[in-house]
């Protein structure tokens, strides 16, 4: 269908600018990212490299290469750090760095920050899109793994309450090409380059609620025991 696959690494900056020169692209969607969950998080090292140098080579090749527009795919975890947030927008502040628990979070807002101050620097147009939890056909990262729980009979219990908002990929997908579209026929100085948006479905939903139909589709009880934060953290803690 007219898809062409080059496979590299974003730590390689000469292959970045060779590709570059080679596609030429009209605009460069930015998804690779390190350490959003499990043990990754802590690693630093990976996280800094790939989240962080990365995202500057990325930038640097771009500039040699010629390619004006880039959309960095970023976090709500800039802004995020465990504090309960209603109705966040747009406008936070990003959490404080040294206050993050993993590396994955810290590392993302440095990327984010320093890809949006390249906005309007050598003819480049930048924007950072921050999608909630994304779910939908094609998805590796959760819901094989909550489903293999479920249909081993280990999801025996709920904890604690967190209101989470989720995206589908359709509507992520959507919102990432409306972006693309306004990006180029705007100049740097115009919405949407320089500006940060948050992407998802508007349902925010109990994060185990969101799961109650996976449950029933795969012919398995919805746990009823809830746990308290502190209790579970002290369970993960002790195994």
């Amino acid at each position: 269908g007219g898809v062409r696959y080059h496979r590299g690494t974003i730590l390689e900056y000469e292959y970045l600018v060779c590709l570059l020169l080679e596609v030429q692209p009209d605009i460069v969607v930015h998804l690779a990212s390190y350490g959003m969950s499990g043990a990754p998080m802590l690693d630093h090292g990976m996280c800094r490299n790939v989240n962080v140098l990365g995202s500057g080579l990325l930038v640097a090749a771009m500039k040699a290469s010629s390619v004006q527009n880039l959309i960095y795919i970023s976090s709500p975890n800039v802004c995020y750090g465990g504090q309960r947030i209603e109705n966040g927008d747009e406008s936070m502040d990003y959490f404080n760095l040294n206050s993050h628990t993993d590396a994955y979070g810290p590392s993302k807002a440095i990327a984010e920050q320093a890809v949006l101050n390249e906005n309007g620097k050598d003819g480049l147009k930048t924007l950072s899109i921050r999608p909630a939890a994304i779910y939908g056909v094609g998805e590796q990262r959760h819901f094989p793994r909550i489903v293999s729980h479920i249909d081993r009979g280990i999801f025996q219990f709920r904890i604690g309450a967190a209101t989470v908002d989720w995206v589908h990929v359709s509507n992520l997908t959507q919102g990432i090409m409306l972006a693309m579209e306004k990006m180029l026929t705007s100049s740097s100085k115009t919405a949407p380059c320089g500006e940060v948006y948050y992407l998802s479905d508007g349902t925010p939903i109990d994060n185990f609620e969101f799961l109650r139909n996976l449950c029933e589709a795969r012919d398995n009880p919805y746990p009823s025991i809830v746990l308290p934060v502190t209790v579970a953290l002290a369970l993960g803690w002790f195994f």
